[in-house]
């Protein structure tokens, strides 16, 4: 019997060189996801087709049309917008290659009590449809793809 045990070469790079490209590559990605979702997407929370993409619990008649009164506007999670203002201005954004994390300030309103009719926010505030998780999908993948294509350390090359 003869015995064959494949090994594959890739001229010019060693397997730590390709996976330290891998790492930075996934990081680079992380960060991409991290920043198109609160450039791109999280301020879609503060929009009435948001509102209704992310299924928020209706608010009452009175509620909207005090609000409509006082402010002129109908949008969600926005009473006098500086949730709005406080959470789109205030940001850190912390990558690593395994994960990513975006800490925006919970305005006070957001935290207020959980009567059984007060829709919950915060909650409200991070959902994220199946749509979003697609093209943060294909960011990741567009970034990750990139980075590897600069770094040479594609095996198809």
């Amino acid at each position: 019997m003869i015995r064959i045990k494949p090994t594959l070469i890739f001229p010019g790079k060693t397997p730590r060189g390709m996976a330290n490209a891998a790492k930075e590559a996934r990081q680079k990605a992380n960060l991409s996801v991290a920043e198109f979702w609160r450039e791109k997407l999280f301020p879609k929370h503060f929009t009435t087709q948001g509102a209704q993409e992310y299924g928020y619990q209706p608010r009452t008649a009175k509620y909207q049309a005090r609000k409509f009164r006082r402010f002129g506007h109908s949008n969600p999670l926005t009473y006098t917008g500086e949730s709005k203002e406080n959470t789109m201005s205030q940001y850190v954004i912390k990558v690593s290659p395994n994960r990513l994390e975006v800490r925006m300030p919970s305005p006070r309103a957001w935290n207020l009590s959980r009567r059984a009719n007060m829709p919950n926010l915060r909650e409200e505030a991070l959902k994220a449809s199946d749509s979003d998780l697609e093209i943060l999908a294909k960011v990741a993948f567009k970034t990750f793809k990139e980075t590897m294509d600069k770094s040479g350390s594609r095996p198809d090359k």
